[in-house]
């Protein structure tokens, strides 16, 4: 009997063992699971943090080869400026010149008008001048045929001669100083005509030059590259975020879960071990009192032994052998009975 007690109570302790070692290779596994699928997000997470380090690497090479294309550009904007404005201070120039050219035309039409009035006035007063002496000549000579002429009437007449003379030369000086002015004045619109179409020229080389500028500007691809690198950035920095979100609450979950395992598990082994440990004691006593059994059982053969074997025993014998029988019976139910409802509480406690 008690060695079957003994057997019944190892399998128990063995049953209670392989479901520990059970729970304990179950969280083993699941912790494994969940360090394995951490390990491989971290792993994602790093090949695309090396993407995005490749990407950015790239996008820093587009924006030096967009920063060296347009300092390019700004150069070549910057000669054609150069150039523009010379041209447009060289038309300027030749603005102000044609001005200043008109200015001196306007000038020398006004002299040309006043030499021609003062040459008309001068022609006429010449043409009046030579009438009058021509008359004053007349008289003269009619007075000298006629009277005696003073020698005063003869100096005024030389002397009339003279200035007529000085008019003469005054006259064709100023015809020539004419003459002269408008050849300098046609040379001088010959002159405005060609400024002229040297302008016109210029202007349609501003206007073309305005328009390589603007078709420049308008096809310059690393603008375009430039937006579509920028579009790609913020899709992989937006995909990068939610990659680190999705990281971030699978680890939340993953340590809660794990957390709760860990706390269900402690909590299970700890109940498992308060079992066991009331079990033991259980156990323990229950060895106690088997040992006590047995020991008033070898008593009560010690003491019954001789008179057993005589089999002369009296009534009175009899009956506290009888007692001693079912005080031990009782003590042996009493004690499977006990034993036998714990174990199955426990086995009950185990399984929920």
């Amino acid at each position: 009997l008690r060695l079957t007690y003994l057997l019944f109570r190892r399998a128990a302790l063995s049953v209670s063992q392989n479901y520990i070692e059970g729970l304990l290779e179950s969280s083993a596994s699941i912790y494994d699971t969940a360090n394995g699928g951490v390990q491989i997000l971290s792993d994602t997470v790093s090949h695309a943090e090396e993407e995005l380090e490749n990407f950015y690497t790239r996008v820093e090479e587009l924006r030096r080869e967009r920063e060296q294309a347009l300092e390019a550009a700004t150069r070549s904007v910057t000669q054609h400026k150069v150039k523009l404005e010379e041209l447009y201070r060289k038309c300027l120039d030749k603005k102000d010149h044609q001005s200043g050219l008109e200015k001196l035309s306007a000038l020398l039409s006004r002299l040309k008008i006043g030499e021609d009035t003062s040459f008309t006035t001068l022609e006429s007063g010449f043409g009046g001048t030579a009438q009058h002496i021509k008359y004053k000549t007349c008289s003269g000579i009619v007075l000298l045929l006629f009277t005696t002429v003073p020698d005063t009437l003869r100096q005024t007449c030389s002397d009339l001669e003279s200035k007529c003379t000085e008019i003469e030369n005054f006259v064709s000086e100023m015809g020539s100083n004419v003459q002269l002015q408008d050849e300098k004045i046609a040379q001088q619109k010959i002159t405005i005509k060609r400024l002229d179409i040297r302008k016109d020229d210029t202007f349609e080389e501003v206007a073309r030059q305005q328009q390589s500028l603007q078709l420049l500007l308008s096809k310059d691809p690393t603008k375009s590259a430039l937006t579509k690198c920028r579009n790609e950035v913020k899709n992989y920095c937006q995909k990068l975020a939610d990659m680190r979100s999705r990281q971030t609450a699978l680890k939340t979950s993953s340590l809660s879960k794990y957390q709760d395992w860990q706390n269900e598990f402690h909590s299970r082994k700890n109940d498992i071990l308060s079992k066991l440990a009331v079990l033991e004691g259980v156990q323990v006593s229950d060895s106690e009192k088997l040992h006590t059994l047995h020991c008033r059982q070898e008593e009560l053969n010690g003491r019954f032994k001789e008179d057993f074997e005589k089999k002369d025993w009296d009534e009175q014998m009899w009956q506290k052998i009888l007692e001693g029988r079912c005080l031990v019976k009782h003590c042996t139910s009493r004690i499977f009975v006990v034993v036998n409802k714990r174990c199955n509480h426990l086995f009950i406690k185990l399984h929920l």
